[in-house]
This record gives structure tokens, C-alpha cells and sequence, in this order.
């Protein structure tokens, strides 16, 4: 009478609308329950429309350019040469964006943790390898944990006055978000966002 069933079916709205009651049932609280819901499925819809960028690779900033050891210091040469998971040639830039986290010049990051104490790293330089894999020139800073405030206040670690340089692989940093620093009492300061594990 109406047709092949296809032309009236509602499997596709009944697939929608599980998502919708699942959501109510995990929420656990129905006070203005369609809030709650449009909010959900909108988050959703932007996670799966950013995912293709979340799941690509390391890509480098405008201002990126190949990597030419007569533009830079003896340390960041020296830096990067040592850190054997770089494959050259490389391309460096001041910011590099990794699965859809941007770091940028002066950001801090965890670069390792010793006798339980962190060490951070402020970025300098942003690289991308032949093979694709981002990485980050740091200068190597010892951190104080600050019990009152909760923070960790950060000095650069210098040998013979010269700074301590580090090339690291972003994949490879103990958290991968960068951090911030907040001048207190005119000394930088560090709240870190994650709980870090140490790595045994």
C-alpha cells in the first residue's frame, strides 16, 4: 500500500534517539533534561567533526622554515644532534600543533621526573622530522614545589652559566599539555593541569 518499506521506516530516527536516551540515563538528573541533552549533542557533533584534525599528524606554524644549523646557537645544534629519535632534515618553526595540541615558544613542559621531583622544560624551538614526528628544543628548568600556593616555581638550569638545552620528542613528554607561567613574587610559577604519573 505505501510502498517498499524503506520509504517509511524510522531506523535512522530511532538510532538518533538512542543516543538522546542514553544520555538521560547517564546524566542522572533530569532538571532541565532538554539543556542538558542539546549540550551533549552538540560537544558530540564537534568532536566528530574535529577528529579527522585530532588524529593528523604534527604540523608546524606560518612561520616555518628548514632547519639551518648557521641560524642558531652551538647549545640548540648541540641539542638537537644528540636526541638520536629526530631524523633529519628537519623543519623548525616558533609553535607546533600535535594532535590537535599547539605548543608554542615559551610554553613549559614536563620533560622528566627526578627522586619525585618534576623537571620542566621552556620551549625555545619547535621541529618536525623527516618521518613526520614534532619535537621541542627546551631549556631545561629545576622546579620547587610551592606547598602554600600549590604551585611549582621554576629556575633555569644553567652549566658554566650557558643554559641546559634538551631536544624532545612531544610524544615522549611526561604530559603532553603546555603549561603556562605565572610570575609570583617575580619568580615564575607552574600549576600543572594533569596528575603526573612518574614512569618506572
Amino acid at each position: 500500500m505505501f510502498g517498499p518499506l524503506i520509504h517509511v521506516w524510522t531506523m535512522r530516527m530511532e538510532t538518533k534517539h538512542t543516543f538522546f536516551k542514553r544520555t538521560a540515563r547517564n546524566a542522572h538528573n533530569f532538571v532541565n533534561i532538554t539543556k542538558t541533552l542539546c549540550e551533549t549533542h552538540q560537544l558530540n557533533q564537534a568532536f566528530i567533526s574535529s577528529s579527522p584534525r585530532i588524529c593528523s599528524g604534527a604540523e608546524l606554524g606560518h612561520d616555518c622554515c628548514a632547519f639551518d644549523e648557521h641560524l642558531f646557537s652551538t647549545g640548540v645544534i648541540s641539542a638537537v644532534k644528540h636526541c638520536q629519535q629526530v631524523k633529519f632534515p628537519l623543519h623548525c618553526s616558533s609553535s607546533i600543533t600535535v594532535k590537535g595540541t599547539k605548543y608554542l615558544r615559551d610554553a613549559f613542559v614536563v620533560i622528566d621526573c627526578l627522586s619525585s621531583q618534576l623537571v620542566f622544560g621552556r620551549v625555545m624551538l619547535c621541529l618536525l622530522d623527516s618521518n613526520g614526528f614534532g619535537a621541542v628544543v627546551v631549556q631545561v628548568c629545576q622546579s620547587e614545589k610551592n606547598q602554600a600556593l600549590g604551585l611549582y616555581s621554576v629556575q633555569t638550569q644553567t652549566v658554566h652559566e650557558l643554559p641546559v638545552l634538551k631536544c624532545v620528542l612531544v610524544e615522549n613528554l611526561y604530559d603532553y599539555y603546555p603549561l603556562s607561567a605565572y610570575s609570583v613574587f617575580g619568580c615564575p610559577h607552574i600549576a600543572l593541569k594533569h596528575a603526573v604519573f612518574v614512569k618506572t
